[in-house]
């Protein structure tokens, strides 16, 4: 009756239609059970037998624990409907006991007696776009002690008349429970999020309208923990009995996830359950735990770098620059950024990339240098869109089999890495046209890598390479190929192919010979041979008719081949540190020739032809110590600007010396020069001058009035060359080394 005093009331959630919104949750009150009504069957005590009371007399009986399961859960659903479903319920005490499961299951149960059903006040209620009448349940309150008929009848009038109670939970969802807790210690080894739940990373995606779960029906097998339940209904699929704290709760739904727990937070009745006085009840005994996935704190940290409030803001860009910050990873959730097309996440600290970063359909651009990458994820080769690569100056010793399923792939620079080798897939990238992979650690190449038939411009210097396949020549579209600083011993009889290469780098290796057929590269302008074994070219050499650059220095030629003058387009020659004795007569040929060293050989004499070569700016001949004249041909070069003729055993220059009228720098250092000649005073662009350590005696007149001279070394030559008073008043205001001595024994 109403004058009894009120109970605590436990929360029930009914099952309604599918068709109702979040409103149609009715939580109605029931009083406590006794002890008795709660027990187990096995543990209630033994009532003697009665004969079943007659029909009339059970419609009159008053209502017992599981009539009142069902009264208090009675739903109207659409308004104009007569009769009202009386739905299956799933019950859960917050005080309730383990031991009370059982019973509590059998309460369910649909009861032989129904009170009327209560009026239905109308309130409007948006449901799937339409509106229709709130559907409403009956509140009150019995007396926990049985009643009789009367004061039954009387009490349910009241139920049916009393308004109805609506607990408010975040974002006004209803908290639904419905499974009792049994008592286990054992803690799952693996959890799994369920396939079809929200993702975890987006708690936005979770204010939806809630999912009303069925109810567990007395038949079904009793629930085994608390309820632990999605901001969208659904209940997360992990094994949450036993729970012997909340850390373990929030352990055990975070590895649900693949989630910290610092990302979980557990609340009930709109406070979180940590803090919750009762908490541990609430673990033991079951209730509607609702669970929230806290922001990724990096997913907020590149908001934040990007001038976006959330992370999910970013989703439709086309473009993502996050260089230069220091990160240490990327989200799990970039791999959903279907739209993105360049991803640049170049020097940070990354040091794996999220096995989600395969969904990324539309990439085709990704920067990621200077990280501390050791690894790439299989699911790299779903980024089917994929053209250019940047994955230099990482730690990536290995390359996934998924590598060769970049179908788009078109630049991919992988060098600065420590890559040993790559993966037979990788030849099979038909669009691949620039391959970076110089500073690793490769030692050979797989077969499959001369399939890559679009290549035109390959990196492989700086490796471990003994040998190239004997397939190479396929590679017909290559025109750079750098493959200086490994160990290469020879090149294959089919290297000749590569008719299109343009630039070819073969330094700092061990090559002694050449193929005979290395001239029919009639496309090679650029060619580096330096600093290898080699002690012959082949005749065929003369045939690179476009050569233009060519380093021959640091290897062991004796001598050049006779159709080296045939290579008329020569700008730049490289023949340094050989031992070549002679030049060919027809060297003058050359006549492109801009830039020639040939230090540190042991040439005598140069050809006459030498005169020819109208066109040098730069000459470094040093080193030769045996060559003890130039011819007179060398006065016709006008266009030298550079000459380098140290450490050679010259007595003397040609008297048309002066005729270079374009020199600029000249070093006659170490020599045997005991007089110059006397046009030297027409050098008037000379601006270096080093005569040092020779046998000078005096210089020609007019020399200290070269008006451009503004460095001249004169060290190490005759006593009394120099006087001190003469250069201060000829070229005061210059820089010059006065280094001289008037005495050769004391040098004072």
């Amino acid at each position: 009756s109403s004058s009894q005093p009120r109970q605590p009331w436990p929360h029930c959630v009914a099952q309604a239609p599918r068709r109702m919104t979040k409103h149609a949750a009715i939580p109605v009150a029931r009083p406590a059970l006794s002890a008795e009504q709660l027990a187990p069957p096995e543990e209630r005590p033994e009532v003697p037998d009665e004969p079943p009371a007659p029909p009339e007399a059970a419609a009159e009986a008053p209502l017992g624990a599981a009539g009142y399961a069902a009264a208090e859960c009675v739903a109207s659903v659409e308004a104009g409907e007569e009769d009202a479903a009386v739905p299956e319920v799933t019950v859960a005490s917050r005080g309730q006991s383990a031991a009370s499961a059982p019973a509590e299951s059998a309460l369910l149960s649909k009861p032989e007696v129904r009170p009327e059903p209560a009026e239905v006040s109308e309130g409007p209620s948006e449901v799937h776009g339409e509106q229709t009448a709130a559907p409403h349940g009956p509140a009150g309150r019995l007396d926990e002690q049985r009643a009789t008929p009367e004061e039954a009848a009387g009490g349910q009038e009241e139920q049916l008349a009393a308004p109805m109670e609506v607990a408010e939970l975040p974002d006004e969802q209803l908290a639904a429970t419905e499974e009792a807790v049994g008592q286990q210690d054992e803690k799952p080894e693996e959890l799994a999020a369920p396939e079809d739940a929200a993702d975890p990373h987006n708690a936005t995606e979770w204010m939806d309208e809630p999912v009303m779960e069925d109810g567990v029906s007395a038949e079904e097998e009793a629930p085994t923990g608390p309820d632990f339940r999605l901001l969208n209904g659904e209940r997360i699929n992990a094994d949450l009995s036993s729970l012997s704290s909340v850390t373990d709760a929030r352990w055990r739904v975070a590895d649900a996830f693949s989630l910290p727990p610092s990302r979980v937070r557990l609340v009930v009745d709109d406070g979180d359950l940590e803090e919750s006085e009762d908490a541990t009840e609430w673990l033991r005994n079951g209730g509607t735990v609702q669970v929230y996935i806290l922001p990724d704190p990096l997913e907020k940290e590149i908001a934040g770098l990007l001038g976006v409030e959330m992370f999910n803001d970013l989703m439709d860009r086309q473009q993502l620059d996050i260089s230069g910050h220091d990160l240490t990873a990327l989200p799990e959730k970039i791999g959903r950024f279907e739209a993105l097309e360049e991803l640049s996440v170049s020097e940070n600290q990354i040091a794996a990339l999220p096995e989600s970063f395969g969904g990324l359909a539309s990439l085709r651009s990704l920067d990621l240098l200077h990280n501390n990458l050791t690894t790439v994820p299989e699911s790299f080769g779903r980024l089917a869109a994929l053209q250019t690569l940047v994955l230099a100056y990482n730690h990536v010793s290995q390359l996934p089999e998924a590598f060769g399923l970049l179908p788009s792939l078109q630049s991919a620079q992988l060098h600065h890495n420590s890559i040993e080798a790559l993966p037979e897939s990788f030849g099979y990238l038909p669009l691949l046209r620039s391959l970076r992979l110089e500073f690793n650690r490769l030692s050979d190449l797989p077969e499959s890598f001369c399939k890559l038939v679009s290549l035109e411009e390959l990196r492989l210097g700086e490796n471990a390479l003994t040998k190239l396949p004997d397939d190479f020549g396929q590679l017909r579209q290559l025109r750079m190929l750098y493959l200086s600083t490994n160990f290469l011993t020879a090149l294959p009889e089919s290297f000749s192919q590569l008719r299109a290469l343009q630039k070819l780098s073969l330094g700092n290796n061990s090559l002694e010979v050449l193929p005979e057929s290395f001239g029919e590269l009639s496309a090679l302008r650029e060619l580096s041979l330096s600093q290898n074994k080699l002690v012959a070219l082949p005749e065929s050499f003369g045939q690179l008719s476009a050569l233009q650059v060519l380093e021959l220095y640091h290897n062991q030629l004796t001598y050049l081949p006779e159709s080296f003058g045939q290579l008329t387009g020569l700008r730049i020659l490289y023949l340094g540190d050989n031992r070549l004795v002679a030049l060919p007569d027809d060297f003058g040929n050359l006549s492109a020739l801009r830039n020639l060293s040939f230090n540190a050989n042991s040439l005598t004499v140069l050809p006459e032809s030498f005169g020819k070569l109208v066109n040098l700016k730069s000459l470094s001949a040093s080193g030769n110590t045996e060559l003890k004249a130039l011819p007179d041909s060398f006065c016709d070069l006008r266009a030298l600007q550079h000459v380098r003729l140290e450490f050679n055993d010259l007595a003397a220059l040609p008297e048309g010396f002066g005729r270079l009228a374009a020199l600029r720098t000249l070093h006659l250092r170490a020599n045997r020069l005991a007089r110059l000649p006397r046009s030297f005073n027409q050098l008037a662009a000379l601006q270096t001058l080093d005569l040092r350590n020779n046998q000078l005696s005096n210089l020609p007149p007019g020399v200290l009035r070269l008006r451009q001279l503004q460095d001249m070394d004169l060290t190490g030559n005759r006593p009394g060359f120099v006087r001190r008073e003469r250069f201060k008043r000829w070229l005061r205001g210059k820089l010059l080394n006065l280094s001289w001595r008037c005495c050769w024994c004391c040098g004072s």
